[in-house]
Parts: C-alpha cells; structure tokens; sequence
C-alpha cells in the first residue's frame, strides 16, 4: 500500500510544481480549479496515507487518514485560492 501512496505523492507534487511554474508565465490563463483540486487531493491523499501507514496504522485507517488529508487540502485550495477563483 506504501507504493500507492509513494505514487500519489509522485502524481501530487509534480501537477502541483507543473501548475506553479505554468502559473508564473502573467500571460497564460490560470490552471482550473477542478484541475487544482485533483491535483492538491492526490498529494493529500498519499502524504497522509504514507504518514499514517510508516506510523503503524492498519491500512483501513490509513486510507481513511488519506481521505482525510485529500479533504484537507482541498479544503484549504478553496479558502485560500485567488480571488476570482483562477
């Protein structure tokens, strides 16, 4: 199961380091939300799943630290993103 979560941080930070670097070009319209909101939840996703599943949790709870962090971080891509919602 570590390897599913290793892969969705893999997956995660790099759409998020792609969507930043993209971003920083003024003239590019910005990424879409729904595309930020995957992004940010895969990396929630496999950086709570893989920390809940190296501190000895059974896997059933670590998916669902998993889940959790996925809301987590998508919930703070929507309170924090850009005014306007790009």
């Amino acid at each position: 199961m570590t390897q599913v979560y290793a892969l969705a941080i893999l997956i995660g930070a790099g759409g998020v380091l792609t969507a930043v670097g993209l971003s920083i070009n003024p003239e590019r319209p910005g990424t879409p939300p729904r595309v930020r909101h995957t992004l940010l939840a895969i990396l929630g996703f496999g950086l709570a799943g893989i920390s809940a599943s190296f501190g000895g949790w059974p896997t059933g709870l670590a998916v669902v630290a998993g889940l959790g962090g996925a809301i987590l971080l998508v919930g703070l891509g929507i309170r924090y993103a850009p005014i306007g919602g790009e």
